[in-house]
């Protein structure tokens, strides 16, 4: 696997400073990541003489391990993992001592800002990014852009916005032609639509309703999709379809606005019912 070689680098080179980073920030390596909507380093209030102290400590130990050979690999992925915690403080000092903004995890291949997007970090997203970082920078195993990645959850709502925000491009697609918008609309499980408000945001934002990629996947068959479901859902459903629908509904007529000409579904259609 491609990525072997990298691992192995990881483990037997350089993880040693990058242990040694974690530990001086009070994260130790390999403990709780963290699943994004908790309490996270970010979350946490420090006193100021706590996170004095651990400036210095870890100003201390780039210092003296300046001179080793993997120095930049090893505080590389070492911004890679305090991005993923939201360790700001932490993330300026390593970028100050030259580590490398798309370093990327050789087993999953994110790089520091899409691990802060799948965090949901947006004030590591923002800082990532005012200091350089490629914010349309695909990934190699997914080809997802940080903006997709926000997309796909509406628990990173918060960064969907501070990308957006920070100008990235609303209508970037993949090779397959898969925009953000596409992506949010995807990530509906069949009775509701998950992540009503990033769709809205996309949309107001200039979203184009009318972006298919090349295996036919639209927003508007997304939708149909999710209305036959709900049509053909248990009783014990009831309360959740309607609560759906009308999200659908939302949707759909922001959908209708973005037209040229206006839409009109079909005579019986599963869209005709909006």
């Amino acid at each position: 696997m491609p990525f072997l070689h990298g691992f192995r680098r990881i483990i037997y080179e350089y993880q040693p400073l990058v242990d040694a980073v974690m530990r001086v920030v009070g994260l130790e390596e390999g403990g709780d990541g963290d699943g994004g909507g908790g309490d996270g380093e970010e979350d946490r209030v420090r006193s100021p003489e706590d996170e004095s102290g651990r400036r210095s400590s870890l100003v201390e130990l780039l210092e003296r391990e300046s001179q080793s050979e993997v120095f930049m690999e090893g505080i590389s992925y070492a911004l890679y993992r305090v991005a993923e915690r939201g360790l700001g403080y932490a993330a300026e000092i390593l970028l100050r001592y030259g580590a490398y903004l798309n370093f990327e995890d050789p087993v999953s291949y994110y790089n520091p800002l899409h691990v802060a997007v799948l965090r949901n970090r947006p004030n590591m997203v923002k800082l990532l990014v005012g200091h350089g970082a490629d914010i349309e920078k695909r990934d190699r195993i997914h080809e997802s852009s940080p903006l997709d990645l926000a997309s796909e959850e509406s628990e990173r709502l918060p960064c969907l916005l501070a990308l957006l925000d920070l100008g990235a491009d609303v209508n970037a697609s993949d090779k397959n032609g898969k925009t953000p918008l596409l992506h949010a609309m995807a990530s509906s499980d069949g009775l509701t639509v998950n992540n009503t408000e990033s769709i809205q945001l996309l949309l107001e934002r200039g979203a184009d309703a009318k972006a298919v990629t090349a295996h036919g996947e639209a927003v508007e068959s997304l939708l149909v999709f999710l209305i036959k479901e709900a049509l053909d859902a248990s009783a014990e459903d009831a309360a959740e379809i309607e609560r759906s629908c009308f999200e659908v509904h939302l949707s759909w007529r922001l959908l209708l606005v973005r037209r040229e000409p206006p839409f009109r579904a079909a005579p019986g259609s599963p869209a005709a019912v909006l």
